[in-house]
């Protein structure tokens, strides 16, 4: 299984009595709360920052590109970060899962490299790293645009528990157990990691809703 992030592994549920309405919260405005998350859920919204997710794979691809000369030369413009997926809890305490990450950046070099010298080094790259799905970079009007799309598919099924308002899961694939904050409001849950919470809102967050 793929690691999804910084919180890739943190999709967990228990069937607790928790807190309870018509709808949800805003998003990343939610405290960790408890409740019954017994069904089956659909990612319908996330406010999460893109830093982190996929951090060791950016971290490595930036470290050697655009840098040409001794230039710092990566600028990021523009990043924007998006879950889907589905997963389910049953009475019987398993849970299974399914979910994709995306990480959408734009950016810049200040080196003097040819845009066509930057496109070919990503498409290189793009063979070397599993999770980077499309690169490229365009020329225009004298400047270069670059862009990235960072991807990766989690499917895994085990078996979950639940503390107060924090839940984990064990999976089948020997993952170690990970936790996280959560909070069912009628048909709507957060899911917030428990570092976070002492910082107070607006807190990461990703939404699902009951089908």
């Amino acid at each position: 299984m793929r690691r999804l992030g910084a919180l890739g592994l943190l999709l967990v549920g228990a069937g607790l009595a928790g807190c309870s309405g018509s709808s949800g919260g805003a998003c990343g405005q939610v405290d960790p709360c408890g409740g019954d998350v017994v069904g089956s859920w659909s990612i319908v919204g996330s406010c999460l920052s893109p830093e982190g997710m996929f951090s060791s794979e950016r971290q490595a691809l930036f470290a050697g590109f655009c840098t040409k000369g001794g230039a710092s030369a990566v600028e990021g413009d523009h990043q924007t970060a998006s879950w889907v997926g589905a997963w389910s809890f049953a009475e019987t305490m398993s849970y299974s899962v399914s979910i994709l990450a995306t990480v959408d950046e734009s950016f810049t070099c200040t080196d003097g490299e040819t845009c066509g010298a930057l496109d070919a080094e990503l498409t290189t790259a793009e063979s070397t790293y599993p999770t980077l799905q499309a690169a490229g970079c365009t020329g225009s009007a004298g400047s270069c645009a670059c862009t990235v799309q960072w991807a990766s598919f989690n499917a895994d099924s085990g078996t979950y528990a639940a503390s107060g308002t924090a839940l984990s899961l064990a999976a089948t694939t020997g993952v170690p157990t990970a936790q996280i904050g959560y909070c069912v409001q009628g048909n709507t849950m957060h899911w917030i990691p428990t570092a976070s919470v002492s910082a107070g809102p607006p807190f990461p967050d990703i939404v699902a809703v009951r089908q």
